[in-house]
Formats: C-alpha cells, sequence, structure tokens
C-alpha cells in the first residue's frame, strides 16, 4: 500500500470536511486514493503551469466537458469536483442568507460548522464571499493540505 497516495486521500475528507460541512469519502473505493493522488499531481503540474501562461489556462476553461473527458478523464473528474464544491458552496450561501433573512444570529461562542460558516459571518468584503470566489479559495485549501499535510504524515511514519 502506498502510504503517500493514502494520505493523500484521507487529508482532503478532513478539510473538505471542515472547509465544506461534508466529507468527500475518497478511501471508500479501493482505487480511488491512487486515482485522487494521480489528478492531484496533474492539477499542481496544470497550476505551475497556468502562473506562467494565464491565457493558455484561461482558453483551456473554454474547452467543453464532453471533450475534456475524452482527452484526459482525470481533469474531467477534477471538473467534476470542483462542480461539486461549488454547488455545495452554493448551498452553504444560501443557508446563511436564509439564517440572516430570519434573523438569526450566530452567538460570540458558538462554534462555526465550517469554514465557510465563518467566512460569511465575517466582516470581510462582499467581494470574498462571491460563489466563484469561495469555490476556488475552498478547492485551494483542499488541494494544499492534501499535499502539504500528507507530506508531513508520510515523514513521521
Amino acid at each position: 500500500m502506498s502510504l503517500d497516495a493514502a494520505y493523500m486521500s484521507l487529508t482532503p475528507d478532513v478539510i473538505t470536511e471542515y472547509s465544506f460541512g461534508e466529507p468527500r469519502g475518497r478511501l471508500e473505493g479501493p482505487d480511488v486514493w491512487k486515482m485522487w493522488k494521480r489528478i492531484m499531481k496533474d492539477v499542481f503540474e496544470a497550476a505551475a503551469v497556468s502562473r506562467h501562461l494565464p491565457m493558455l489556462f484561461m482558453a483551456m476553461q473554454t474547452v467543453p466537458n464532453w471533450m475534456v473527458e475524452k482527452l484526459s478523464p482525470d481533469a474531467a473528474t477534477f471538473l467534476y469536483v470542483r462542480e461539486r464544491r461549488k454547488h455545495r458552496a452554493a448551498e452553504l450561501i444560501s443557508d446563511h442568507e436564509v439564517a440572516i433573512s430570519q434573523g438569526l444570529k450566530k452567538d460570540e461562542d458558538q462554534e462555526s460548522v465550517n469554514l465557510f460558516d465563518e467566512i460569511l459571518t465575517s466582516d470581510l468584503p462582499s467581494i470574498e464571499k462571491d460563489l466563484d470566489h469561495l469555490t476556488d479559495n475552498g478547492l485551494m485549501i483542499v488541494a494544499a493540505d492534501a499535499d502539504t499535510t500528507a507530506l508531513l504524515l508520510i515523514n513521521l511514519a
């Protein structure tokens, strides 16, 4: 068993539950953790390229999902994960707006359910609470955690 792949699947589950209020279950299937490690490696490589060639990255975002599925199943899986995270972020924003409209306010000593709850109740500018911004930042937190925490756990083992 590859511990680095297992840790790279476990740590996003933990941070996704904290960030989005629900785990992803990456360790449930026998080979899911291997696939997720490969996807994360590809995402990190793409991020490095997109930093230097942002126009290429923007052009790639216009490729239809069906074509992405044919060209790179791993990239299609990541896009699916992003869409699910965006849907979950929209639910959390909606829940927050309903709570505000009903006059419910979080007590100072009340513990937050997830990271989004903390962000949405904060005094951050509204741009920081935008759906796409929250989705991308949430995914970045999960991806960064997957790599760094998994490497730390591997080195401690």
